[in-house]
């Protein structure tokens, strides 16, 4: 898929995610040629910068239906690169999905979008007494969704004596 497909594409997309958030221009789409691993960096065709749930099932038809690898980025500090980027790729960033949407002290359970970055959810839960499990790297550049997404490992040690991993401390995904 290339040039005018491609277009077509990105504007089926402008109809899910608005037409500002769907970066298909080279220059919008620099900072998306690498991440934080020491591999090669690669451009991928199209982003769509999600802000709602909603938008992900919507945003991965449209892909697969063309035909579309896709994949996706929170703060973009992954280790391990960018899995699947190459020609013609999809990049659901979820970077706009940045909330903490509630905190139940009874249950003691936080619900957060995968784009709150570890720290400004640590910050959230110490403002209400509580502590969340996260990870041992910098969490000012970790999102939730990147450390459950297993590439940091699930979280700091099992041995912690502290907290254990982030899995653990995890209902639903």
């Amino acid at each position: 898929m290339a040039g005018p497909a491609i277009t077509e594409f990105a504007r089926a997309l402008a109809l899910v995610v608005v037409s500002e958030q769907v970066l298909d221009d080279p220059e919008a789409l620099e900072p998306y040629r690498r991440d934080t691993s020491p591999f090669e960096d690669v451009t991928p065709t199209v982003v769509a910068r999600v802000c709602e749930l909603e938008q992900i099932p919507r945003v991965l038809a449209l892909a697969s239906a063309a035909g579309l690898p896709v994949v996706a980025r929170g703060a973009g500090y992954s280790l391990s690169g960018l899995p699947g980027i190459g020609q013609a790729t999809v990049v659901i960033d979820v970077s706009r999905m940045d909330r903490v949407l509630a905190i139940d002290h009874e249950a003691m359970t936080v619900t957060a979008q995968a784009g709150i970055l570890c720290s400004d959810l640590e910050r959230a839960c110490l403002a209400e007494g509580l502590i969340a499990p996260t990870v041992a790297v910098p969490v000012s550049r970790t999102t939730i969704g990147g450390v459950l997404s297993g590439v940091m490992g699930g979280g700091i040690p099992k041995d912690s004596p502290v907290v254990g991993r982030t899995t653990w401390a995890v209902s639903s995904a």
